[in-house]
């Protein structure tokens, strides 16, 4: 299993100029993790600043995976923004993995129904066939977040749309702020055990009776030791962001303690 985290940590330091995509990757590189996940929020970063992230990560030898926020597979431009992020993914090499979401608000601003209407899910479907065919052809591996999506809403999303890959995120099925109806910690790992094969790539963090946590905890409410027994894939911390560079640095490393510490108890 290779262990990583994301900038999302870092995201609100990073708006205001108070940390750094490059020093972010030296910090990874000093906790002795594998690879970072860079969040390209609404395009921020542009070919150049990818290209020094690029050459920085290679000579400390991290490896870079993609991730964005902004734009939906549902609005009517979603051609354009996955072919923008898939040519910034390819900078970073062949099998690079690509976390996105289907949508980041459709689900979120409305009450009911609690996942994506029959006509949308028919749109969904005909437009993962196309941006798949398209990260094929860059051998880009496209790897969908459950964000508001219940367990039950990306249950459908998978069996209707086989061959698509998941970012599994335990914590996101889990959460009260996220989840207008949450299932049990046993489903959610039934879920995983159902479509590990379809998973390369999850997002690591706890919530403790439904409640998101700062930092990575060993009694949180997922099983998160099973699951490192049977994952040999991409497993990327993604925490809490906060206002300060400093915090963000020691939830990160109080998290990986932590975290070291189940993976070995898991073995």
């Amino acid at each position: 299993m290779k262990l990583g985290r994301t900038m999302q940590t870092f995201m609100r330091t990073l708006e205001t100029g108070t940390a750094d995509e490059v020093e972010i990757i030296t910090f990874a590189s000093e906790l002795g993790l594998d690879f970072v996940e860079i969040r390209n929020k609404n395009k921020y970063l542009d070919r150049t600043r990818l290209m020094q992230i690029k050459e920085h990560a290679e000579n400390l030898h991290i490896a870079i995976e993609y991730a964005w926020d902004g734009g939906s597979l549902l609005d009517d431009d979603y051609v354009e923004v996955y072919s923008h992020h898939l040519d910034n993914a390819n900078i970073f090499g062949s099998d690079t993995i690509c976390r996105v979401v289907i949508d980041p608000h459709l689900i979120r601003n409305r009450e009911t129904p609690i996942d994506y209407t029959i006509e949308e899910m028919d749109i969904i479907h005909e437009r993962l066939i196309n941006v798949n065919r398209m990260a094929n052809e860059k051998e880009i591996v496209l790897a969908y977040e459950n964000s508001f999506e219940s367990v039950w809403g990306f249950t459908d999303i998978l069996e209707k749309n086989p061959g698509m890959f998941m970012t599994f995120d335990p914590a996101n099925f889990l959460n009260c702020e996220q989840q207008k109806k949450i299932s049990s910690p046993d489903y959610v790992m039934q879920f995983y055990k159902k479509y590990q094969q379809s998973i390369p790539y999850v997002h690591i963090k706890s919530t403790k009776d439904s409640v998101l946590k700062d930092t990575f905890v060993p009694d949180g409410d997922f099983d998160w030791k099973t699951l490192f027994r049977l994952f040999d894939g991409w497993a990327c911390l993604e925490l809490p962001a906060s206002e300060q560079a400093a915090d963000c640095r020691k939830r990160i490393s109080d998290s990986l303690l932590v975290l070291r510490n189940s993976l070995q108890n898991s073995q």
